[in-house]
């Protein structure tokens, strides 16, 4: 996971972003901007602007670990 972020630091119109996605299809993608989407079923997607890596990184684990809600929260505040 935190190989995938390092890659972010280097600009790639081909692949600008990477993401994670749990068993009950909520995922977290993070952008090369530092921007961060939670995309959940029957949720509207939720943005976070200028998240750096190790927050990033936190994220993932929190939905690796199945606490999406965790993740939404985070986000949202």
């Amino acid at each position: 996971m935190k190989a995938a972020l390092v890659e972010l630091s280097v600009p790639d119109e081909e692949h600008p972003d990477t993401w994670l996605t749990d068993e009950k299809d909520c995922t977290v993608i993070v952008d090369e901007k530092g921007v961060v989407t939670l995309s959940q079923p029957g949720r509207p997607r939720i943005q976070r602007v200028g998240v750096n890596h190790e927050q990033a990184l936190r994220l993932w684990l929190l939905l690796q670990q199945g606490k999406a809600d965790e993740v939404h929260a985070w986000l949202a505040a």
